[in-house]
Order: C-alpha cells, then structure tokens, then sequence
C-alpha cells in the first residue's frame, strides 16, 4: 500500500520536473518521494529533530505539495493519463513484477547472517538500526562507540527513515526494501530505454541487460557441475571472481541476490534517475526548449549530491557523466555563437558541482578520511579474455552495432578536430599494444570506432556514449591504483559496475538500431537474432541457476518461508572457536533489548574475527559497542592508526577475563558502557570467570538486568549514556 501511495504522490513532482521525457518521470515516481522526505529528514536530523513527528510532518507537507500540483495541474494530468495510459500500465507492471520475483528469492532466505556466505550484512543492519535508534545526525556508530559513522551512510538512512515511519520491523523492511530496489532498478532501466527506442521489447531487454543477466562466466559453472563437482556457493559466487588476482567483479543481480544492502546497491535506482534528469536536460538542449533548464540543473545538482552521500565512489563518475553529456549537447546543439555556448557550458558544469557540495555541506564537514594515495597502477593487466567473460554480451551487441554503423566514408567528411581525435585514439591504440599494454590497446581501438560513429551516426549519439563510458570507466582499475580504495580489489569491483550499468543501458538502445536497420533483411535478420540470442541466453543462465542455490544456501532446515531476516536464530545453532552456540538464548536475549532498552546506551560483547556471530547485538539492536567488525573500522577511519582502533578489542578481552576489579571498572567507564553482555559467544572466547567474580564481589555495581539459562546482562550502575 506504501508504494502504491507514494507513486500517486511522487507522480505530480515528476510530471513538473520532466517535459520531454514520454512517461514524465514515471517510473521515478515512488523514487522521488522516498528522496524528498529522507533528504528533508536528513537536514533537519542535524537539527537534532530526527523523530518519527519530523519525519511525520514531512511526509504530510509532500502529500499537501503533491495535491496542490495536483489541483493546479489537473487538467494536464489527466490529459496525459488519457495519452499514456498503456505506457505507464506497462511501466508499473514492469515494476511490481520484479518486486515479487525478488521479493519470492528473499521469501525463500530472508537471513541476514550465515557463519560461511554470510557477506557484510550485520554491518549494514547495524548501521540500519542503530540510525533507527538515533535522533540526531550524524548518527552514532554501532560499532565503535562514542563515535558517529564515518561512512557515506545515506543510502542506510534512507531504510531507517522509512522504517522510522511505516513503523514495520527492521528484520522484514530490510527484505522488502531489497525487492523494492530491485524493482525499482527494473522500472528505471526500462524508463530509460523507452525514451530512446519507444519499443516495449527492448525495453524490457534493457531492464533484463541492467539487473538480471549476469556474466559469460556462469557456463564454466555449469561444465564444472557436469564434470566435477561444484559446492552450492559456488552457483552464486564464482561468477564474481573471474579474475586471477582477487579482484571483484560485481555485477547487479549478483549484488542484489547476495543481498548485502551496501551502498552502491542502494545507489544503483538513484544513478538511474541521475541519468534520466540529463537526458531530460540533453533533449531540451537538443529541442531549443531551455526555458526551465537552470530549475532542472539543480534538481540534478540536488540529486547528485545525494548520490555522493549514498556511495561516495559514484559521485566522481556520474559528475563527469553530467557534465560531459550536458557540455557536449551545450557546444552541439545550442543555438548561440561558440562564445556564448562554451561560457552556458561551463555556468551549467558549475551549477551542477556547487549545488552538489552545498545540498550535502553536514556530510562533507563531518566526514574524515586518509591520504587517497593515488598512483600509476603497475600490476597485472587485466587479461582480455577475463574482460570477453564478464562483459561479452554486450561486446557482441557493440560488434555488431560497429560492422552495421561504421561508415568511413562520411568520417572523412566530418570536421577535422574529429578526423584528427579518431586518428589520435588509432595511434595510441597501436602504441598501447607496441609498449605490451594489449587490454588498453583493446579498449582504446574500441572507444576509437565508437567514437567515429557517434558522430557519423548523430541520432544515435546518447546511446554510443553511453558505451563510450562504460569502456573508459574499464579502463581506469589498468591505468591508477587507489590506496584508499584498497587497491584494485577495489577499483574493479566500483568502476566495473558502474560500466555495468552504461554498458546496459546502450547496448539495448543499439540492439534496437541493429534490428531497425536490418528489418528488411531476413537472413541477416535471423542470423543477428540467434547470435544476440545465444549470448542473451548463456548470461541468463546465472539468474536461473544462482537464484536456487542462495535459496537453499541458509541456515537451518524445515524452516518455514518468512521475510523475518531473524527468523533462523529460533532454530540454528553454530560452532565457533570449539564451542557450540545455539543461537536462540541471543534471539531472546535481543527481542528482550529492543523491548525494554530505549536510546542508545553502550552495551559490551564479544569482539571476534570478522563475518562470525560476533557483536550480533549490537548488529540486531543498533546499541552502540565498544568495537564491532575490526577490519571494518579501520577501512572507515583510516585518519587513525590501525592500533588506535585495535586497543578497544585488547580492553574488551580485559574486561572479561581481569579478576582485578579497579581493572575492570575503569575500562567500563573509559567506554561509558552501561550494559555488559554475558552469552554463550562470550563464554567461547574469553575465560569469563574473572569477570563473573569481580561481578559477585562487587553487587553494589553490577545489575542483573535481564537472566535466561544461557545469557545474562548485566547493568553496570556507574554506566553513562554518552
């Protein structure tokens, strides 16, 4: 219902702000009102009025807004509906379709932790819940307390608020925002292709290319499973580490099917709706209709700006995707002499980077970081044939595209800056491939001919630069390395999904221009559809197959289907540093916290080896503890020394196992810990009896606040909430 009444009420903003798009921004509907009132949330957050009543109000003034536009512009709208009805029946279906057939995989394992494949789950929960708990912003760590979160926490916040409002537990919300993400995406994608091809077919390709299909990398999965054997992890994972060095190359569905709810999960709908304002912005330009374009710039601005606080990593990549594409429709459409085009060029580029820093000023003042430590990437190169699995299916759409649409002869033709940039890009190709660098040589003799046909082919510029920036952002992991971003792990992991992305989106655009063109001939039709075919089906092959193993990859057995992401605790047990651990005791135990332990008090557990069930109360409580998953601080506070974070884990051991009591009260009090917690995981990493006698010797200090036979909080009276 939730959804279905905000896309009533985000429709009417989407129909002022969106003109030249066919479905007036749509399919951003419910998308725009999540933004809106979490945005508004967040500023006045920093006003400490981060409250259900704020955040009720704001809902309340959108909806007033909404009517308004409503009442005022009715007579449009609802000549528009008439016009479009089919199309925005069509778009909505699309949406809500994507939605259950998520929502089916995450019914079938809703869990939020396993001790294998487990993922970073517990730190985005913790990070969920403990925004949930907090009034003010920023909002305080979880996982190293008396701190706030330094981490671009925005895409979190959007869930809590949200859960903050509808008042739905954060174990289910968490499930059903994934399927409205991934819906959401769907719906985005198809909005986008429908702009540029208004087929209903290739858009719905275009949905599929973006969130569904996976990599070429799946068929060696399934060899392997007819010839040997492959674990059932296996299904899902393998297909993401195709490289030999340890790098990472995410794609979507597996993303989303891993169910980690990470930042560039969250940002990948957002980046959507970033690329529909500048296709918004490319067609005014391109149609003389510049009448609102300084209104549009800085919604974009706006939008970008929440982009950067969602993951920061994007932020780089669609500013230059913005300014390149809105530069460039500036200097080739707009009708005014190359003075005033290149000053408009340049006042739009500022408007888009000054309005992107000012909209999220508290999140830049507050945010710390490290040396970025940047430098000339010198390892291995990635290897061609890596690069033909994981992106293959839209290699062979882009072939394809190149042998139909290059056209030499009108390149000759064109103006000489551009002749001269395509010879430029052909000689640094064959110098690349001379100085032994074969995939940059690759990548750059590609970019070369797309380029060419860009501006041979100037109907379809859009979509081939879509392609040119998914080839250059390829580039980047082989040409520098990130020390911050812990190196090419990294940069292939961010860049290559992004590229996924632009990669999609013009490779469906170009499929269409392929059969457009090729209609009349039937041989040469049926041969490009088996061929586009072939590929299509081989990268679907992950969907299907990966989707019944992560089902099946959970904990437990004979459980019930539920969207409880807790609901494996009533029933599993886990074995950890030789001890078993049955973890229904800790599922009472936090039920018990989240009933009964209002704020955000310090709480003390047990600090264990990364991806284990240690700190899962902090994780399903969002109360602050002295130090959640270690290599996860360091990453995020890399402005300190890994021993500044590292001595919180030693004073944790000490409080557990000292039998000195002055010891042990002056750790709790450095900590400001209000509540020390006794369980079976405490038990199995620390001998916990000098903590048990410096409790019974000590009463007067110590307070049983909650008892069960095989958990005991204790209340530490000299505790103070920070």
């Amino acid at each position: 219902m939730f959804a279905v009444l905000i896309t009533a009420i985000g429709f009417p903003f989407c129909f002022l702000i969106f003109k030249k798009v066919d479905d007036r921004g749509f399919a951003f509907s419910k998308l725009i009102v999540i933004l809106f009132l979490s945005y508004s949330s967040w500023l006045i957050g920093h006003l400490n009025l981060y409250i259900f009543p704020s955040i009720l109000i704001i809902f309340i003034a959108i909806c007033l807004v909404s009517l308004i536009i409503y009442k005022q512009r009715g007579r449009e709208i609802s000549k528009f509906f008439k016009k479009y009805k089919k199309l925005l029946i069509f778009e909505e279906s699309i949406f809500w379709i994507f939605f259950f057939v998520f929502l089916f995989i995450r019914f079938g394992n809703p869990d939020l932790w396993h001790p294998v494949m487990g993922g970073e789950k517990p730190m985005d929960f913790a990070f969920l819940n403990a925004i949930v708990r907090s009034t003010t912003l920023p909002p305080y760590d979880p996982w190293f307390s008396g701190h706030t979160i330094n981490y671009y926490y925005f895409g979190q916040f959007i869930t809590a608020t949200i859960v903050k409002l509808i008042q739905i537990p954060s174990t289910i919300f968490y499930n059903l925002f994934l399927a409205y993400l991934f819906g959401q995406a769907a719906c985005g994608a198809l909005s986008l292709v429908w702009s540029q091809t208004k087929s209903k077919i290739f858009s719905i390709f275009g949905s599929l290319l973006l969130i569904v299909a996976g990599n070429l990398g799946q068929i060696a999965v399934i060899k392997a499973f007819f010839t040997n054997y492959v674990p059932i992890n296996g299904w899902y994972w393998t297909a993401t580490r195709i490289m030999p060095n340890n790098e990472i190359n995410e794609f979507p569905f597996f993303t989303y099917l891993y169910a980690d709810l990470h930042s560039h999960l969250i940002a990948l709908p957002i980046g959507l709706f970033l690329i529909a304002f500048v296709l918004e912005i490319f067609i005014s330009i391109k149609e003389s209709a510049t009448k609102n374009i300084l209104s549009t710039i800085g919604v974009l601005s706006v939008v970008l700006g929440i982009l950067r606080i969602t993951n920061i990593w994007d932020y780089p990549t669609f500013l230059l995707f913005s300014t390149t594409i809105i530069i460039l429709s500036t200097l080739l459409y707009f009708k005014a002499k190359m003075f005033k085009k290149i000053i408009f060029a340049g006042m739009f580029s500022l408007i888009i980077f000054i309005g992107s820093t000012i909209s999220v000023l508290p999140f830049i003042l507050s945010y710390k970081t490290g040396t970025l430590g940047i430098s000339f990437y010198q390892g291995p190169q990635t290897r061609i044939s890596d690069y033909l699995i994981i992106h293959g299916q839209f290699l062979t759409i882009i072939t394809i595209f190149l042998l139909l649409f290059l056209n030499f002869k009108k390149l000759i033709h064109l103006h000489k800056s551009i002749k001269l940039s395509f010879y430029i890009l052909c000689l640094g190709s064959a110098i690349l491939l001379f100085a032994h660098l074969s995939f940059l040589s690759f990548l750059l003799f590609l970019l070369a001919l797309t380029i060419s046909v860009a501006f041979t082919n100037s109907d379809k510029l859009l979509s081939v630069l879509f392609i040119c920036f998914a080839f250059f952002l390829t580039s980047i992991p082989d040409i520098i390395d990130l020390r911050l971003g812990l190196g090419r792990m990294n940069t292939v992991f961010k860049f290559y999904f992004q590229a996924w992305l632009f990669f999609a989106l013009g490779s469906s655009i170009l499929t269409f221009h392929i059969f457009k063109k090729i209609k009349t001939k039937k041989l040469l039709f049926i041969l490009t559809f088996i061929v586009i075919g072939i590929f299509f089906v081989a990268a679907l092959t992950y969907p299907l197959t990966s989707s019944i193993a992560k089902i099946n990859d959970k904990m437990g057995s004979n459980r019930k289907p539920t969207l409880d992401g807790t609901d494996y605790m009533k029933s599993s047990a886990y074995f950890d540093n030789n001890h078993a651990i049955s973890l229904i005791y800790d599922f009472d135990a936090i039920n018990w916290i989240n009933k009964n332990i209002k704020g955000n008090p310090v709480i003390l557990e047990a600090n264990t080896p990364i991806y284990r069930w240690g700190n899962r109360i902090s994780v399903y409580t969002g109360l602050p503890t002295v130090l959640g998953w270690d290599w996860h601080e360091i990453a995020h506070r890399q402005y300190m020394t890994p021993d500044q974070i590292q001595i919180r884990a030693n004073h944790i051991r000490e409080i557990y196992t000292s039998y000195n009591f002055e010891t042990t009260k002056n750790f709790l009090m450095l900590y400001n810990v209000s509540y020390i917690y006794l369980g079976e995981l405490e038990k199995a990493y620390y001998d916990t009896s000098g903590f048990e006698r410096v409790v019974n010797n000590n009463v007067s200090y110590f307070q049983k606040a909650y008892i069960s036979p095989n958990v005991i909080i204790y209340k530490f009276l000299d505790g103070k909430y920070y």
